[in-house]
């Protein structure tokens, strides 16, 4: 009798097609959205925490504006455009707290080629390559025995040189205006992909880019390393600069609390999403079930008569729901692992803000989340045929003899 257990049901299957398919269909369906919004919201964390480490330091001081401005901007990589003095600076670095200081000096410069219609020029500091653990995908960084201010040459974002199609070594064109000719240099490197404002910046020691585009002593934003044992004095610091009314200074912290506070929220909101979807999910499959137990209640009643045990029935009936739910979570979860990427595109559209890296992330944890609670699924949509079946009673007078 146990061989016929997974013979029947799939002889079951293939004799009532589109209800099967049409099961196994909805179970598919909320796999995939359930998984995706699982996946997102732990590609999405682990994406902006990834943007947080990537940060490389605990301050940025940029001139006074709005902080929740300035927060996002130093989450991609960059700040606004208002500028601020670079003596700041030489006070921090005086600063017994300051562990290291990273200015930078941002300049969009209009340019046609650009589809865009706009280049971003970038002065940093040679310290922020390891501050912000940036890796070269070809060429070398500036040098960082104190020649980098007469370093001849530029370097790419990833996406800069993808636009250029310049690699390590190739001649470059920094483009004349505002009476300023035009300059040629060269290509000292290219940066591998960040998924920050790094990518699509062409980067220049901070005093060369001081000097080429006549803004002398000023800076957009400076990244501060503090002294993790001193977090008294770093919010001493934090305060001092941002009671200063040319300043305002963003902590990591604070940007990381708003994020934990939104991360908080969205959990909620998928998570019920999710139970929802759960729940129409396991309704369809019950009134499948029914169906599918209606439609063969002959032929189960013949096979109890003729001698076949209530448990042989029950058991089929299970592997039956157990088969179209497996099957339907398999072909979900395949669904969500391809369409991962399309996927978090289209989630991303409406955040605001976007952190680089994937946004979808199925991992073991989240597949073996929706296998479990669709094992528990079939279990539950089993029950219909099996109280079904229950219900026969004594046939063994219709079996003559």
């Amino acid at each position: 009798m146990k061989k016929y257990a997974l013979i029947w049901p799939l002889a079951n299957i293939r004799a009532n097609p589109w209800i099967s398919f049409s099961s196994v269909l909805g179970v598919a369906a909320a796999t995939f959205v359930v998984t995706t919004l699982l996946g997102f919201l732990s590609g999405y964390e682990s994406a902006v925490r990834r943007d947080v480490d990537r940060m490389g330091y605990d301050l940025l001081i940029t001139a006074k504006g709005c902080p929740y401005e300035a927060a996002t901007l130093m989450l991609r990589g960059g700040v606004g455009l208002r500028y601020m003095p670079d003596g700041v600076v030489e006070r921090l670095r005086a600063d017994p707290t300051v562990v290291a200081t990273h200015p930078t000096l941002i300049h969009p410069v209009r340019e046609p080629s650009n589809p865009e219609g706009m280049a971003i020029y970038k002065g940093v500091s040679p310290g922020l390559f390891k501050a912000l653990r940036l890796s070269m995908e070809e060429g070398e960084w500036f040098p960082e025995d104190g020649g980098e201010a007469a370093a001849e040459g530029v370097i790419l974002g990833y996406e800069a040189a993808e636009f250029e199609s310049r690699h390590a070594g190739d001649a470059f064109l920094i483009p004349g205006g505002s009476g300023r000719e035009p300059i040629k240099t060269r290509v000292l490197g290219v940066l591998k992909r960040t998924g920050t404002q790094m990518d699509g910046a062409t980067l220049l020691p901070l005093a060369q880019v001081q000097t080429l585009f006549r803004l002398e002593g000023k800076l957009t934003g400076v990244g501060v390393q503090t002294d993790p044992e001193r977090a008294a004095d770093a919010e001493a610091l934090r305060e001092r600069y941002h009671a200063e009314a040319e300043l305002q200074v963003v902590s990591l912290s604070q940007v990381e609390a708003a994020l934990r506070r939104a991360m908080v929220g969205m959990k909620d909101v998928v998570a019920l999403l999710a139970l929802v979807l759960a729940l129409l999910a396991g309704a369809v499959l019950v009134n499948t079930s029914l169906l599918r137990v209606i439609a063969d209640h002959s032929r189960f009643t013949a096979l109890h008569a003729i001698g076949l045990p209530r448990t042989s029935l029950m058991t089929a009936a299970a592997v039956e729901s157990l088969l179209l739910v497996g099957g339907g979570t398999v072909i979900g979860l395949l669904i969500a692992s391809i369409a991962g990427g399309p996927s978090g595109a289209l989630l991303a559209d409406y955040l605001p803000y976007i952190p680089g890296g994937t946004l979808v992330e199925i991992r073991p944890e989240v597949a073996g989340m929706v296998l479990l609670g669709a094992l528990v699924l079939s279990l539950i949509t089993s029950l219909v045929p099996v109280l079904r079946l229950r219900s026969l009673g004594d046939l063994s007078g219709l079996r003559g003899g």
